[in-house]
């Protein structure tokens, strides 16, 4: 049986219940029949997510593999978890409030021999929103002498060249050579909670040998709310500050060029944006002005963000980022309470 394991599906999921039952029937409906295998890691779920998966379990006893953590360890450790259990010659990550075509098997192919394979995304929010097309079916094929274009693409979060349906930063919608990722023993970063798909995929990018785009949509990504998808973190800047001293260093093991270097900087300025909004001026924290003043001015002087701060006319913004760059620089700290509170 292992040795046919076409493809292992690595679900995580916490408190799934709402989605779970159609993110695993969208599996097991699939047109066409291959030797697979869907393992869920439900990390400490404290909802019917248990039972739930008893049931599948007991319809599909041999396809489902189903692990539980005894407390909540977050959705790299739960990936990894999967990853160690998987063993077909290729491994996908689907997110347990998604949706697989029912085409989706039909673009697995044994015989093939790319490091990683790319769809399109479709985004939704709910189902009556889903309007399959078919694609075109081009294929574009890459190579490891894109590598340095590739990991600026996960970087940016700009697809690939004219594919904006593709998200290279998400572990979905692709499909890795199960061997690939063990011969360069990737694994997510167990300590990040910001950004830890980002750092898989860049390692991702700099080592595959020959990879593939099918423009075929077989994935669909729920959209939630920003405000469950932003919401308030109290500890986003220290989140963040670790996954800026990963990325250096996983960048500087790769020996990538200055420009691609550079690009800390700009992932630094978005993530301190991104502290203004969800953690200093966010309405749910509790620190009084002078110590969300005090905060800004302690963040601004530590690296990365001082020097990206230094750089920023020289790194591409959109114009709101730049703006509030700019408000930091005069320390108008008022002035951007309201940006980020009024225009989000």
């Amino acid at each position: 049986m292992k040795d046919k394991m076409l493809l292992s599906i690595v679900i995580p999921v916490f408190n799934g219940e709402k989605y779970l039952k159609k993110c695993l029937d969208s599996i097991f409906s699939q047109k066409k029949q291959v030797e697979f295998e869907v393992i869920v890691v439900d990390d400490a779920s404290v909802d019917k997510t248990s039972f739930i998966l008893e049931g599948f379990q007991e319809k599909y006893p041999n396809e489902i593999k189903v692990f539980h953590n005894l407390e909540n360890q977050g959705v790299s450790i739960a990936r990894n978890i999967g990853l160690e259990a998987a063993v077909g010659i290729y491994v996908a990550f689907v997110d347990a409030d998604d949706l697989l075509t029912n085409n989706y098997f039909e673009y697995i192919d044994e015989k093939e021999d790319c490091d990683l394979v790319l769809f399109d995304m479709l985004k939704f929010k709910n189902e009556k929103e889903i309007k399959f097309r078919k694609g075109e079916g081009n294929i574009v094929e890459y190579g490891e002498e894109e590598g340095e274009v590739l990991i600026k693409a996960v970087l940016t979060d700009t697809g690939l060249p004219g594919k904006s349906k593709v998200n290279l930063a998400s572990p979905c919608a692709k499909l890795y050579r199960r061997k690939f990722i063990e011969h360069y023993n990737l694994r997510f970063l167990e300590d990040v909670k910001i950004g830890e798909d980002m750092l898989f995929n860049v390692q991702v990018m700099a080592y595959q040998k020959k990879m593939k785009y099918i423009s075929e949509t077989v994935y669909c990504y729920r959209q939630h709310s920003k405000s469950a998808m932003h919401g308030y973190n109290e500890i986003f800047i220290e989140e963040d500050k670790k996954f800026s001293l990963n990325l250096s260093k996983i960048l500087e093991d790769l020996e990538v060029s200055e420009e691609i270097g550079e690009l800390i900087y700009r992932n630094a300025l978005g993530g301190l944006v991104q502290c203004l909004r969800r953690q200093i001026f966010s309405e749910e924290s509790k620190l009084t002005q002078k110590e969300k003043y005090a905060l800004i001015d302690n963040i601004i002087i530590q690296e990365p963000y001082r020097t990206a701060i230094r750089k920023c006319r020289n790194i591409e913004l959109k114009w709101k980022q730049r703006m509030i760059v700019w408000m930091l620089r005069k320390r108008w700290y008022g002035a951007i309470a309201f940006l980020v509170q009024k225009c989000g």
